[in-house]
């Protein structure tokens, strides 16, 4: 009997390592807001279609910056995730991406160790070996900029029951990468715009029929873009004085021309606060797409001096009021960071708001003892950010 116990037992162990233990990972929804806007939906059940069809491996999602491509990535990453058919990985390229880097997201995802290992092509082959021995799965690359090698990533798509879906700023990139659907992410029509604006405002923002007529205004300001429309509404939250809403719209740039940095630049304006403006172009040091852990942030603002107060305690919880304040006025965005075991509260920063930031902080005067000229910071800080 026990001989018997014990190769039932061994020949667990081999099960288990075809398996790649990979049930036991528990992928959490991303946070983002409900789709209302018509055109987001007719989006995003597109997409679900194309998914669906078992000819379709790899698809496109491409347009404009700030017009809403990775919300709608993570629309359809929450939906596989609740549709349990198929295994999700999301991985954030931008552009100074390394392709180790994504093979080491990779080989976390399946629970492969690829420490030992420093060839490119055979971390490929281990990663390749690994998908080999899963289900389906669909890859999820966030702002892809140029050609990526796919089969430096593992070759995925070579798997039976893989599949790939890509947002990038340009039609080429899809192409080059091979693609079988392509969608184009279009500009918000003027009455969803209008919808995605009213709400960005929140219902405790009463608006009376004059002060609809001038948000109205200042809505098509945006040219439809949703990240304008979302940080300019969140700047105009909770203002229901018709003689402001006047003000803003007359210090409202109008040659937008659909450059969304100028609406962008605005929002940050209107903050008013130097502190708060300060704390914001801090948090463009970090390293694009990062999740900011809230705590050391703040640490960095005590240290730069960018908040004060009689204890550290007071600090902290000045820090947490400035953070919580940029969130709601949607300059930044709530999240956490799951790179270890446990789940801490982080910010992150958009990529084109992060932009916004370095332009600011590269035409402001050079300051020896301030932090806001971006490329004449000490070596060690700058590397420090980089960890």
């Amino acid at each position: 009997m026990d001989g018997r116990v014990e190769e039932l037992l061994e020949q667990s162990r081999d099960f288990g390592e075809l398996v790649c233990d990979i049930y036991e990972r528990e992928e959490c929804p991303m946070p983002v807001q409900p789709v209302q806007e018509e055109t987001s939906k007719q989006n995003l059940e597109l997409v679900w279609t194309w998914l669906q069809d078992e000819n379709v491996s790899s698809i496109g999602i491409y347009g404009m910056g700030g017009v809403g491509k990775t919300t709608l990535a993570k629309h359809i990453h929450n939906r596989l995730i609740n549709d349990h058919r198929y295994q999700v990985c999301w991985l954030t390229v931008s552009q100074g991406f390394s392709v180790k880097g994504l093979q080491d997201e990779l080989a976390k995802f399946v629970k492969l160790d690829l420490s030992n290992e420093e060839d490119e092509h055979r971390r490929s082959a281990k990663l390749n070996s690994a998908f080999q021995k899963m289900n389906k799965m669909v890859i999820i690359l966030d702002d892809v900029w140029d050609r990526l090698s796919l089969e430096k990533l593992g070759d995925p798509l070579g798997v039976e029951g893989y599949k790939l879906i890509l947002t990038t700023r340009s039609y080429e990139v899809c192409r080059k990468m091979g693609c079988q659907k392509q969608l184009e992410v279009k500009t918000l029509s003027t009455d969803d715009a209008w919808e995605l604006f009213r709400k960005g405002l929140g219902f405790e923002t009463q608006l009376s029929p004059d002060i609809e007529s001038v948000a109205k205004s200042m809505a098509e300001r945006c040219d439809g873009l949703p990240l304008g429309l979302i940080t300019l509404a969140g700047s105009m939250r909770g203002v229901t004085d018709i003689r402001e809403w006047r003000n803003a719209l007359n210090e409202f740039p109008e040659d937008m021309e659909s450059d969304v940095f100028k609406v962008l630049k605005y929002s940050h304006d209107r903050l008013r606060d130097t502190t708060m403006q300060e704390c914001f172009l801090y948090c463009a040091l970090y390293p694009e797409d990062r999740a900011i852990l809230r705590d050391e942030l703040i640490g960095r603002f005590i240290m730069e001096g960018l908040v004060k107060g009689s204890s550290r305690e007071d600090e902290f919880n000045h820090g947490h009021t400035i953070l919580n304040k940029l969130v709601k006025l949607c300059l930044l965005e709530a999240t956490v960071d799951d790179s270890e075991d446990d789940e801490d509260e982080a910010v992150r920063m958009h990529d084109l708001l992060r932009e916004m930031a370095l332009r600011i902080t590269n035409d402001k005067p050079s300051d020896p003892g301030s932090f806001l000229s971006v490329h004449e910071q000490p070596p060690s800080t700058r590397l420090e950010l980089q960890l």
